[in-house]
């Protein structure tokens, strides 16, 4: 789905208790994320089918923890030939059914601001991709695990900031 759309960044709101290198106490954790992406160390790599997903870049802030930047290669599994290339925000410090605490909210405001960055650069650059005969633009996909409240907030909040 992430090559078919094009999307280019994702945005996960998913809660979690970090240990080391961005793994979770939590079960429901590594069944819900660790199965899509390599979330431990940069250079690993998860199979599935056809494709690799390797995990290129890796950045936490060690100060704050509310979040951890990814990027992301898909490699195809014959050739390793690159044929997608993505960058992941994992924010970990909004849980379910409850507001951002004070602290987190440079940190959030950061990742609106930059999603917010990227989203006005697709617009501006849809018309020219059109002409181009590119009818597949750069996308953003926002996801928490219960696709409801936090994620229409961050939704929101990156349209308020265009």
């Amino acid at each position: 789905m992430v090559v078919q759309f094009n999307v280019k960044r994702i945005v996960t709101l998913l809660p979690s208790n970090v240990i080391g290198g961005g793994r979770s106490s939590s079960a429901n954790y590594g069944k819900d994320c660790c199965q899509f992406f390599p979330c431990a160390e940069t250079n690993q790599k998860i199979s599935l089918e056809g494709i690799y997903v390797r995990n290129v870049e890796q950045y936490e802030d060690s100060s704050s923890r509310n979040y951890i930047y990814r990027r992301f290669k898909i490699e195809r599994k014959h050739d390793k030939k690159v044929i997608h290339q993505l960058e992941h925000y994992h924010f970990l410090s909004w849980g379910a059914d409850a507001n951002p605490k004070s602290d987190v909210l440079p940190d959030l405001c950061s990742v609106v601001k930059n999603c917010a960055q990227f989203v006005q650069g697709a617009f501006e650059s849809l018309q020219e991709n059109y002409q181009l005969g590119k009818k597949n633009p750069a996308k953003l996909l926002v996801h928490c695990k219960e696709g409801t409240g936090r994620t229409g907030t961050m939704i929101a909040l990156i349209n308020l900031y265009i």
